[in-house]
């Protein structure tokens, strides 16, 4: 697949939870969506962050999870994100890091999505430098990824390696020729 982490599985939940990525305004309006923000508790003069919210699909978030810890312990190349992640479990603990990484991937599927453009692996960073550039991992909006669906500039593809679905035409690149259901993937 395309995005670390990001399998057979969790590529259609995360499609079937999200359904049309032009629904929300930024990236990060996913987050919330799914339950991988903080929850927020004020009264009076308290203001807390508190664990997340788990509000949205469990399943999509239960994967995205999975997805960070597959990250986190099995992917062997060396990445922005991962760095990133293991800054924050240095600092907060592993269980912090799963879910921030988590919470960042779903913001990358979500503008992936968008853009059409396949997740790019970045250089080797660390994670200081990751901090101070505010880089981000993805390639610029463009068209199509591979051009030949005819959707252009404006066409939401998803490119998940073996699971490229275009949502408007309902055209298929992958090996598999999955529809824009995904049944029989």
């Amino acid at each position: 697949m395309s995005v670390p982490g990001i399998g057979v599985l969790s590529a259609p939940a995360y499609v079937s939870t999200v359904e049309d990525p032009g629904r929300f305004g930024r990236s990060r309006s996913v987050r919330a969506h799914l339950g991988l923000t903080p929850r927020q508790y004020r009264s009076g003069e308290v203001d807390r962050s508190g664990r997340i919210s788990r509000c949205g699909d469990t399943l999509a978030r239960t994967l995205l999870y999975e997805a960070a810890v597959v990250i986190l312990s099995r992917v062997k190349r060396a990445s922005r994100l991962k760095d990133w992640a293991r800054a924050i479990a240095k600092r907060s603990g592993n269980g912090k890091a799963r879910v921030a990484l988590a919470r960042k991937l779903s913001v990358i599927l979500h503008s992936v999505w968008r853009s059409g453009q396949p997740f790019r692996w970045s250089e080797h960073a660390s994670a200081k430098e990751l901090n101070r550039s505010r880089g981000s991992a993805l390639a610029p909006a463009g068209g199509c990824h591979r051009g030949k669906c005819g959707n252009g500039a404006g066409a939401s593809c998803l490119k998940i390696e073996g699971l490229a679905t275009s949502l408007q035409t309902g055209v298929s690149h992958g090996p598999r020729n999955a529809s824009p259901h995904f049944a029989g993937a």
